[in-house]
């Protein structure tokens, strides 16, 4: 369910209002904020207004860069940044840091950046390549062999 945040300037019969719209089983955001609205103007006794005033602004949230970084087949998502400004400034440090691997920004992360479930992982073992399967089962490890 996405939401938005939208402040209506005030007008001749209502001061300035500010809610949050959210959309939902077919209803828009323009229309989850016309009834917001509405909503305020019925508590204070006035009728509906079929749109929004003149002047109505609408805060959608900032998408964040990602800095991603790439070597060879393997890519992952590094950090993030809310501004441009900040993620160019880390983005040469990485470079700087790390010359072996390519390094750039983006505005989407690799799968499993928000998850709490980590993306299956491979690991080698004395015996082979295991992958891990979703939900952190994975085989054993001999690791008193691989210390040896």
């Amino acid at each position: 369910m996405k939401s938005i945040k939208f402040s209506a300037p005030p007008t001749h019969d209502q001061g300035s209002h500010v809610g949050t719209a959210s959309a939902s089983n077919g209803e828009t955001l323009a229309a989850s904020a016309l009834w917001d609205y509405n909503s305020a103007r019925a508590h204070d006794g006035l009728p509906p207004l079929s749109r929004m005033p003149a002047g109505t602004v609408y805060h959608h949230p900032a998408r964040p860069y990602y800095v991603q970084r790439a070597d060879g087949r393997n890519m992952e998502t590094v950090d993030e940044f809310e501004t441009r400004k900040e993620a160019l400034a880390m983005l040469a440090e990485y470079r700087l840091g790390d010359p072996s691997a390519r390094y750039y920004l983006s505005r989407r992360p690799c799968r499993g950046w928000n998850d709490e479930t980590p993306a299956p992982a491979t690991f080698a073992t004395n015996g082979g390549t295991y992958k891990a399967a979703r939900g952190g089962k994975r085989a054993p490890l001999n690791l008193a062999h691989a210390e040896a």
